[in-house]
């Protein structure tokens, strides 16, 4: 799946759009900062159409994303290649139900991907957003336990079988061990390859 630009313009007028019809409730924003609800939607449009670029941009430089303190050596290059991998896996996330509470924007998400529905899964949850001066300076994940104990059970039953089947491709799959599946275009690219081998348990 290759990457499809979008451009800046573009998403911040979907994202009003959206808005204005009422999608997410707001809060009054500073009318020299943009509304963090927009941000909070440019950021995921951009996700959704592989646009790693503007991804990146919208995310501050002193950032923590995930728990990943993205100012310290190689972390940005580290998410960027995550986002890239996600984009190639064919990554959806639906955001609703959106609060904010002055800079921090509040959604119920589902996400999944080519992967997880292959599967017939996806996780759901909570994202937690902190936007400041139009970047997203602290995004926080919380999946529902029950969604996460689905996932994390077939995904450790897959690791198993690569490991007995293409033990080659473990190292290319888990680059980061900690990961329940990909963290790199590569990795995404080598589980879809052999996807339709994997009997789900």
């Amino acid at each position: 799946m290759g990457f499809r630009t979008v451009s800046w313009h573009r998403l911040v007028a979907t994202t009003l759009a959206l808005l204005e019809l009422g999608g997410c409730t707001t809060a009054t924003a500073s009318p020299s900062a943009p509304d963090p609800i927009a941000v909070v939607e440019a950021w995921v449009a951009a996700r959704e159409a592989g646009d790693i670029d503007t991804v990146m941009s919208l995310l501050a430089e002193e950032g923590d994303i995930f728990g990943i303190g993205i100012h310290l050596d190689d972390n940005r290059e580290r998410l960027r290649r995550n986002f890239e991998g996600q984009a190639v896996a064919g990554w959806a996330i639906e955001e609703t139900d959106c609060e904010t509470d002055g800079e921090r924007v509040t959604c119920r998400y589902r996400q999944e991907d080519d992967i997880l529905r292959r599967w017939g899964l996806a996780l759901t949850g909570e994202h937690r957003y902190a936007v400041r001066d139009g970047l997203l300076a602290r995004i926080q994940r919380i999946h529902d336990r029950e969604s996460a104990n689905a996932v994390y059970a077939v995904t450790d039953a897959f690791r198993s079988w690569v490991s007995e089947v293409h033990p080659e491709l473990v190292d290319v799959i888990w680059v980061d061990p900690t990961s329940a599946l990909y963290t790199t275009p590569e990795g995404a690219r080598a589980i879809l390859e052999i996807l339709d081998e994997f009997p789900v348990p």
